[in-house]
């Protein structure tokens, strides 16, 4: 194989492992913020929203895992 060949092979073997440690990430990782609303008996967003302040788009992302809970939101909630 070419020089060029065999770059994009290495690229693309990186992407697949940066790929899999971003996914152990996320796995190991998980927030408990969903359960924890749920067991203070708040079944909204909403309801969180409205007593932390924190915006429900934001919530939403928190709880489905698309973006970390930060130092700040967690100790908001």
């Amino acid at each position: 194989p070419s020089n060029m060949q065999h770059r994009i092979r290495i690229m693309r073997e990186r992407g697949v492992f940066m790929a899999r440690i971003a996914n152990d990430v996320k796995r190991r990782f998980r927030n408990r913020v969903l359960p924890a609303r749920l067991q203070k008996g708040m079944k909204t967003q909403k309801e969180l929203s409205e007593r932390t302040g924190i915006r429900p788009s934001i919530l939403c992302d928190i709880e489905s895992n698309k973006i970390f809970l930060s130092s700040i939101y967690a100790l908001q909630i």
